[in-house]
């Protein structure tokens, strides 16, 4: 049944509307145990406890753990997995790959937040703290080049200003 109003596309493949389009899927609808039996058989993935596969399947998805960690475990030329890789190695380094991600977005955001406090330290140091300094693209590194960057970036903080806000430190 198509989704949304959709039509579905031929040979019974799904669509997912995307940016109000229709956009037909290459691959047919496979149950978790036809994915496994693709797996072992066509592929060369050792599964060793097909209930653990399925209920990973479920949470994780086919393509959030094969299609996106299969590459170090595949050989090139025959696309198939090299010998002796197991499905759950394949969900251990889906976690390891999880955590590392989330580690490192946990620093980022400590930097990103460094670098505005200094932004906004130095610009004020500069331009006084009145806030309508923010937009005048004469305070920035005003060139050729970005001239139109700047204009955006001007153009979005006076929007973001001009509308009405509860909480004082957006509008700040």
């Amino acid at each position: 049944m198509p989704v949304a109003g959709g039509v579905p596309c031929v040979d019974s493949t799904f669509f997912i509307p995307v940016l109000e389009r229709n956009y037909c899927m290459a691959k047919k609808f496979s149950t978790y145990e036809q994915q496994l039996h693709t797996l072992e058989c066509d592929k060369q993935l050792v599964i060793p406890n097909h209930d653990y596969a399925i209920k990973k399947l479920e949470e994780l998805s086919y393509y959030s753990l094969i299609g996106g960690y299969k590459s170090p475990f595949k050989h090139s030329p025959s696309n198939k997995y090299i010998h002796v890789v197991t499905f759950d190695e394949l969900v251990v380094f889906y976690y390891f790959d999880e955590e590392l991600r989330t580690l490192f977005l946990k620093y980022i955001l400590h930097v990103e937040r460094h670098i505005k406090s200094m932004f906004s330290y130095h610009f004020c140091e500069k331009y006084g703290n009145q806030q309508t300094m923010y937009l005048d693209i004469n305070n920035y590194n005003h060139t050729k080049k970005n001239h139109n960057d700047l204009v955006r970036l001007t153009h979005s903080l006076q929007k973001a200003i001009s509308l009405p806000n509860k909480h004082t430190y957006i509008e700040h």
